[in-house]
């Protein structure tokens, strides 16, 4: 798109304002185009490549009308939260929980809302090691990784709640990424 003539400004408007129209629709994987098992690297490269198409700055104050203007600094602004919220494995364990709710957006509350310490409620210690080190490859996406830990864990503590809620992401992760779904 050129910003030389009516046209290609006229264009260049008509894109912003359906991409603004779209956002409460997507989720911040889907407004950074990735899958939900990126990976940090993964993350900020789609997270630069789109700061390089909706940056305010790159279109100038007299090249857009303020209504405009303000729905591009949003959609900008909502880059910038989604980045910061899936580059934080704790954030982005959370956001995930979010998702399976149908939330698509982290706010202040979620900050602010104090974590359940779901470690505290598994009693055997090597259960807890197997649990911790199963989360943290959900987080990185490696869900054969987090399905192994989680079920070590599970040997350890058949009933415990927290552990066969993460090996159902585990395994719902696993299905989705390695197993075709």
């Amino acid at each position: 798109m050129s910003i030389d003539d009516e046209r290609g400004r006229q264009s260049i408007r008509s894109w912003i304002e359906q991409q603004f129209d779209e956002l409460g629709q997507k989720s911040y994987y889907q407004l950074l185009g990735i899958e939900r098992d990126a990976d940090e690297r993964q993350i900020t490269t789609a997270y630069y490549a789109m700061v390089a198409r909706f940056h305010p700055d790159l279109y100038g104050d007299a090249l857009l009308p303020p209504d405009v203007r303000s729905k591009l600094v949003t959609l900008y602004s909502r880059l910038v939260e989604g980045y910061r919220v899936l580059n934080e494995a704790g954030r982005r364990a959370q956001y995930g929980r979010m998702l399976e709710r149908g939330r698509l957006r982290w706010s202040l509350e979620d900050e602010r809302a104090p974590k359940r310490d779901v470690e505290s409620e598994i009693e055997n210690p090597n259960a807890r090691r197997f649990f911790k080190l199963g989360r943290a490859a959900l987080a990185t996406g490696d869900g054969k990784s987090a399905i192994m830990n989680l079920k070590l864990a599970l040997s350890c503590e058949p009933s415990s709640r927290p552990i066969l809620e993460e090996l159902a992401r585990a395994e719902a992760l696993y299905k989705h990424t390695e197993g075709g779904g």
